[in-house]
């Protein structure tokens, strides 16, 4: 999940939108989580990141917010393995950037 900021120069600049992105269930991208995890102290827009579980993003959308659930599986291997929330990030309307729930 990230902020999007007017200038990413400025780790103080205002934040006038909100990113919701997640990994996917069926592609491997854990080749790829080292690199973005050394990057993560250059980028404080970068609120919330998992790249290591499997899983998708469910968006629950009214007038008055819009609200992320991250929802991960232990085990692609397993049929059976059940899915589980990891994280939710929430957005007032109106109010721009993201907070836990």
């Amino acid at each position: 999940m990230n902020d999007i900021r007017v200038d990413y120069d400025d780790p103080g600049s205002a934040t006038v939108a909100t990113e919701f992105a997640g990994t996917s269930i069926s592609s491997d991208f854990s080749t790829f989580v080292k690199p973005v995890i050394a990057a993560l102290p250059d980028n404080p827009h970068v609120r919330d990141f998992e790249g290591e579980l499997r899983g998708y993003v469910v968006a629950r959308v009214d007038r008055d917010r819009w609200t992320s659930d991250y929802r991960v599986v232990d085990t692609v291997d397993e049929p059976t393995s059940p899915a589980r929330l990891r994280a939710s990030w929430t957005v007032e309307n109106g109010i721009p950037g993201a907070h836990p729930g």
